[in-house]
């Protein structure tokens, strides 16, 4: 509904056109109000009719239409519509399918199926190409670098026996860019199985989002000996750097994707790929800025327009030249970044990512350049790779860097999730304006709460930064915490975090967008009295391991008062326990996921309160007097005091719960083997796997998972695309849908 508040007006219009007599014996009857109760109604309805009529011209245009005008205008182009649980990719679908049609079976409009109608990153592969056969005498020679990465042959021969001999080629076995050669499959395929053959197209789906931060707080792994190694994870922990989804979304603009262009974990030596030409550009650049004589570049002459595949190739060469002592990186590193800078070839992996995707920043915003990076592994802190004429060094599968200079100030990056539950730098809608704004960038603090006047209002945190110092309020009146659009500040407390209601005890308390952690063991507490406290879009860090192997301690949201409605939207928590005497009336949780403290504890501990769950993944014990449950995802022991009254319907709960009536649900014995990752720092945390039986795959009311992900609509988003690419796929080819996220 249009937020024009047309309704109230209208309302208002009417009410003025009613005689004062009967407006006033409305207000003296026995039962006040009705004549304006139907006044309300009324005006309701008229706004609803007015906006239809004011949409009438827009819901002729697919692009502005409401979604009740879609199927219709679908019918004038004759299309096969998705599902209605998937309104995006039915608008999508109706707009581009002439678009389709006139590029029917082509690979283009395969891979842009699984972008329009699900909203996932696609490789479509033509498995013919890697069926193993007989080497031809007009096959191209293998080349030299991985072909994988510009689409050129390389160490393999087409159709031949693999070079073992190549880590990079072996890395990306049975993903997209495989280089490897098979025999044919003739099973039906299913995900990976049965899709070797000349009549099937692979589609590899990514699935994951990947999720761009800037500006960065890094964390820190303390180690006992050797050099200080920052992770790009405010919080300490190890988390995977991704890949951008940096494909065009101009349909004319279309290419088939590289693998930096993908939303998938980096690899380093995705980050490392790096190609050099010494060109004329390359040696006037090496002129101007370092002072190279003319009879020094001379000798640069007999390798111009030579491509090299690596840095290693390049300086081997350039020793070998005369007077390669002033190409040197030891006595010469500033002359050497510069020629690394000017011949890096712009279609290489380094290019692309460093600093535009991965960015180390000093003072201000200024990221170290890409030349005085290396991607190397950092997996033991103790003991890094060195790296001559370099300042930095990149792991981005464990998200660590080691820089030697000046300090960190921030860093950018990429990271993967399954959507947008947890605090996340996303759209959140419109959010209520700031009386107050805190930002490390503009104060240079990392208090934040820290005036008297913060008790109310509206407080927003305008940046990444991380705030070690979160000040307690404790006479909450009206208080809403929250993170501007876009942006994912982490708060890590170093004492308990207690946000006191007045003693009126009308307190409304709302945190949105919060990212709270932790520097020991300690809660946030919510305490005295509230009439609603609302968590949407938070993340209280559920705990673990930092990159060096110390504990993260688990943030406990802990009620220590008396709570009537407690909202917690889109979260990540550690658990939910009442403590002192707490109280909350009723818990409506939707769209979450509580993985338990640990050590036995529960999860939820709530035993007189009214839960309400709705596409939840509760991982620890569950304790309350009252549950009414909806495609909610219970592993651990659920024990509910009033079994007579709520309901648990289209969910999955452990044997021997103590629950109402279950309504399509299923008991199971064990749910360990049934996600991909429980570890919080993970792209799949707490994602279903293919190990998960049906019952829960595709056990929601909408045929979706149950869980937390079930909103997006993954299985239903799988058969749409299984429709329309039947619907564009030459005649005689079968698809396979790979999931490689």
């Amino acid at each position: 509904m249009a937020n024009d508040h047309y309704e109230v007006w209208l309302a208002e219009k009417i009410w003025e056109l009613i005689p004062a007599y009967y407006r006033h014996e409305d207000g003296l009857g026995e039962n006040p109000g009705v004549l304006r109760g139907l006044v309300d109604v009324m005006a309701t309805q008229g706004a609803i009719l007015r906006r239809s009529q004011d949409r009438l011209w827009e819901d002729q245009s697919i692009e502005t239409a409401d979604d009740w005008a879609v199927p219709y205008i679908a019918d004038l182009v004759a299309t096969r519509l998705v599902s209605a649980l998937n309104s995006r990719g039915r608008r999508v679908d109706v707009a581009k399918t002439i678009y389709y049609r006139r590029r029917s079976g082509t690979i283009r409009v395969l891979e842009e199926l699984a972008s329009d109608i699900c909203g996932w990153e696609s490789k479509v592969v033509e498995e013919f190409r890697r069926l193993a056969r007989a080497h031809h005498g007009l096959d191209p020679a293998p080349g030299a670098l991985a072909g994988r990465f510009r689409g050129r042959f390389s160490g393999s021969p087409p159709g031949g026996t693999a070079d073992l001999r190549r880590a990079v080629s072996a890395e990306g076995t049975g993903g997209p860019f495989d280089e490897f050669h098979y025999t044919p499959d003739f099973r039906r395929p299913a995900g990976r199985l049965g899709r070797r053959g000349i009549s099937k197209l692979g589609f590899h789906l990514f699935r994951l989002k990947s999720f761009r931060i800037e500006h960065v707080t890094p964390g820190t792994a303390v180690i006992a000996s050797g050099p200080t190694i920052h992770t790009f994870d405010p919080s300490g922990r190890d988390v995977a750097l991704f890949n951008p989804a940096a494909r065009s979304e101009r349909w004319d603009d279309w290419q088939s994707a590289l693998e930096w262009e993908l939303p998938t974990p980096m690899r380093c030596r995705i980050l490392g790929h790096a190609e050099y030409a010494i060109t004329d550009e390359v040696i006037a650049a090496l002129r101007s800025d370092t002072g190279l004589s003319a009879a020094q570049a001379a000798t640069l002459f007999p390798i111009r327009n030579t491509v090299f595949p690596d840095e290693s190739s390049l300086l081997a060469v350039l020793m070998a030249l005369p007077n390669a002592a002033q190409f040197d990186p030891v006595t010469h590193p500033a002359r050497y970044r510069v020629l690394l800078r000017e011949a890096l070839r712009p279609d290489t992996g380094k290019y692309f990512l460093a600093p535009a995707y991965v960015a180390v920043e000093l003072s201000g915003t200024v990221p170290v350049p890409r030349e005085s990076s290396v991607a190397g592994s950092l997996a033991d802190p103790a003991a890094p790779p060195s790296a001559p004429a370099r300042s930095l060094i990149i792991d981005p599968v464990r998200g660590r860097f080691l820089h030697t200079g000046p300090a960190v100030r921030s860093v950018t990056f990429h990271y993967g999730f399954a959507g947008p539950i947890g605090a996340a730098p996303v759209f959140r809608g419109l959010l209520p304006a700031a009386d107050r704004t805190y930002s490390f960038d503009a104060t240079g603090s990392r208090v934040l709460l820290n005036n008297p006047a913060d008790d109310n209002g509206v407080i927003t945190v305008a940046d990444n930064a991380t705030y070690t110092t979160i000040r307690n309020r404790l006479s909450v009146g009206t208080l809403t915490v929250q993170a501007s659009d876009g942006k994912r500040p982490f708060l890590q407390l170093g004492r308990n975090w207690r946000l006191r209601g007045r003693v009126a005890g009308d307190a409304v308390l709302m945190l949105d967008g919060l990212w709270v952690g932790s520097r020991g063991d300690f809660d946030v507490r919510l305490e005295r009295d509230y009439e609603a406290v609302t968590l949407r879009s938070c993340t209280f860090d559920p705990g673990g391991l930092d990159a060096a192997g110390n504990p993260l301690f688990p943030v406990e949201v802990v009620v220590r008062g008396h709570i009537e409605t407690l909202v917690i939207d889109r979260c990540i928590l550690a658990s939910l326990r009442v403590g002192g005497g707490g109280m909350v009336e009723r818990l409506e949780l939707r769209d979450s996921i509580v993985t338990g403290p640990g050590g036995g504890a529960p999860a939820i501990q709530l035993p007189r309160t009214e839960v309400h769950l709705e596409r939840v993944t509760v991982a620890g014990e569950l304790e309350c007097h009252r549950l009414h449950a909806s495609e909610a995802l219970l592993t651990a022991h659920a024990t509910v005091v009033d079994t007579q009254n709520g309901c648990v319907r289209f969910s999955a709960y452990r044997e021997a719960s103590r629950l109402p009536h279950p309504y399509e649900s299923h008991a199971f014995a064990d749910f360990h083997a049934f996600f991909e990752s429980r570890r919080f720092g993970d792209a799949s945390f707490f994602k279903l796997g293919a190990a998960a039986p049906g019952a829960v795959l595709n056990g929601a009311e909408n045929g979706s998972e149950i869980g937390a992900w079930s909103s997006l609509i993954n299985p239903t988003k799988a058969e749409g695309l299984a429709a329309k690419v039947s619907e564009f796929l030459p005649f005689g080819l079968i698809p396979a849908q790979i999931a490689e996220t």
